[in-house]
């Protein structure tokens, strides 16, 4: 399979892209001139080539991730890789905090709660993870102990406050805009703020480059698996974890390194080439000349009657 993965990375830098389409290969030239040898190379290694693509094809169940072996450091996927760059300015690091918060109230037990966070961050490397440059200049993910990780959840009590509301969206409105730092981590922060004697506000706060939209509803649901599992004195019903964000991301480096991926961005930048036409929507102010981060999200509610 490895030849075959060279001999596709090969015809695709002769400028020509390979995709499939059921026991089809489909071929697209990039190029003007294509050497009539690069398609003898196709025909002739036809069955390989596509068993190889369709290894690759994104219409299987699943992807066959393996663990990687245990190490000092690992690599780092291409997003976390583009984060790490954008985030060496602290006023664009702080544009990528993912500032989050529920309410717990009606007898929440706030130790069984603490405790299943505990047992999440201990559960998902990537929540324990920090970035780091090794001795050869490459920036790595290294993934910490939990008790090397210096992460703590506070409980901090506003019930003797004049305005505990206001106290509470003060300290979360600070929080928000407080810089993680990728080396030392943790990029996960957390707090309890207890406004009343059954009402608490759980706090937290991680950073784009170990997660995501999708992957805090996991975190959540699996908060509060432990926290029923705790509370009840029970084992959580939770299987263990097949791979790791590690995993994923040394299995990407090496599709990259492979030229698996090559078909999608051969694909786009056929699909992107020549001029694009500039998207102009309607705003309230003039663009700056110098992206900033300073922006503002509005809401609004469409009646169901009025949408066609």
């Amino acid at each position: 399979m490895k030849n075959t993965a060279r001999l596709v990375k090969t015809i695709r830098e002769q400028g020509v892209s390979l995709s499939i389409s059921g026991d089809h290969i489909e071929v697209a030239f990039l190029k003007e001139n294509v050497d009539e040898g690069v398609l003898e190379l196709i025909r002739d290694n036809k069955p390989e080539i596509l068993q190889y693509l369709q290894s690759l094809s994104i219409v299987h169940d699943h992807i066959n991730i393996p663990p990687v072996p245990l190490a000092d450091s690992y690599a780092l996927s291409s997003a976390q890789r583009r984060l790490w760059v954008l985030s060496q300015f602290e006023e664009a690091s702080i544009a990528y905090n993912l500032p989050l918060q529920m309410e717990l109230k009606e007898g929440y037990d706030i130790e069984a709660f603490k405790n299943a966070v505990y047992a999440v961050v201990e559960r998902h490397e990537i929540l324990r993870t920090v970035f780091r440059t090794n001795e050869a200049g490459d920036v790595r993910q290294w993934v910490q102990p939990l008790e090397e990780l210096n992460f703590d959840i506070p409980c901090l009590d506003f019930r003797q406050s004049d305005n505990p509301k206001e106290e509470v969206e003060a300290y979360i409105a600070k929080d928000t805009y407080m810089a993680f730092d990728l080396e030392k981590g943790p990029l996960f922060r957390a707090a309890l703020l207890q406004l009343a004697d059954d009402h608490f506000v759980f706090c937290y706060n991680l950073h784009h480059i170990i997660s995501d939209a999708w992957s805090v509803g996991i975190i959540q649901k699996d908060v509060f698996a432990y926290y029923e599992a705790f509370r009840q004195e029970e084992q959580a019903a939770l299987t263990a974890l097949p791979i790791q964000y590690k995993d994923y991301a040394s299995w990407q480096t090496q599709q990259l390194e492979e030229g698996a991926f090559d078909v999608h961005r051969d694909f786009w930048l056929q699909q992107l080439s020549g001029d694009l036409p500039r998207l102009e929507l309607p705003a309230k102010e003039v663009r700056p000349k110098l992206m900033t981060y300073k922006g503002q999200s509005l809401q609004t509610f469409l009646p169901k009657a009025g949408v066609q």
